[in-house]
């Protein structure tokens, strides 16, 4: 198997130390810096799979440092590690499409397995680009779901009401699937956090962050203002996607 290349950031000598470590010991090829600048420095210089940075570093923090990796290669992907358990800066992170946000201390079975998963999201994304070209008539159909007024092709990531696209983030988009391939079932705030949104926090982090991410997908996919739900709010249990006969 071909080693993946790492980029961790973390400004704690000890934590640094031991997560190259661990990671060089899962058979990773791994670089360790210590700020969010030498970190930029070896992205501009060299190719990396995947970024795992500490949130809060001295002077640049780690959503800072992820964007600047994403203008060199917007396809990396990105692990924040903090030891600050702050639902804002969880959704900060993940607004802009980190693959997981862990607690610290990270036990190693976590680092380990957020990391292959990661990049095997790298490695297929890619091996396998796009089956089509944007520009060409011969366009690769695959078929489409259907939710109430929404369509939903899944292999272009592309979600229409009626004529109009609609513009989901990657992680809104991956919650709406989920909630597809679980219709009929109601699933959990925790459920979601933890296997759309890749994070683990408490029962009521989960709430709030998953309260957040529902509401703006709402905003999305349910318009006018007054139209039928189509993710429906389960009281003290969780979110299930509509059934068809309420959409009629």
């Amino acid at each position: 198997m071909q080693q993946r290349r790492i980029l961790v950031v973390e400004d704690d000598s000890v934590t640094r130390l031991m997560l190259e470590v661990q990671l060089q010991q899962a058979g990773h090829t791994v670089m360790s810096v210590a700020s969010g600048e030498h970190a930029i420095t070896f992205l501009s210089q060299e190719r990396f799979d995947l970024l795992v940075t500490d949130l809060r570093l001295n002077t640049m923090d780690g959503v800072q440092v992820m964007e600047s990796a994403r203008a060199i290669d917007p396809q990396i992907e990105v692990i924040i590690l903090t030891g600050a358990a702050c639902t804002h800066s969880a959704i900060t992170a993940l607004n802009r499409h980190v693959y997981s946000y862990l607690l610290k201390p990270v036990r190693h079975a976590d680092l380990i397995r957020s990391v292959a998963e990661a990049l095997s999201r790298r490695h297929r994304i890619a091996e396998f680009p796009p089956m089509y070209l944007p520009n060409h008539a011969d366009v690769v159909r695959t078929e489409a779901i259907h939710i109430g007024p929404l369509t939903i092709d899944s292999h272009r990531h592309r979600v229409t009401h009626g004529e109009q696209t609609l513009s989901l983030t990657r992680s809104e988009f991956s919650l709406l699937m989920y909630l597809v391939h679980r219709r009929g079932v109601v699933v959990s705030a925790q459920e979601i956090a933890r296997e759309v949104l890749r994070c683990p926090c408490s029962p009521q982090e989960a709430r709030d962050m998953t309260k957040s991410y529902i509401h703006r997908l709402r905003q999305k996919i349910e318009f006018p203002p007054h139209a039928r739900r189509l993710i429906c709010s389960v009281r003290g249990t969780g979110y299930r996607l509509a059934d068809e006969d309420e959409l009629v």
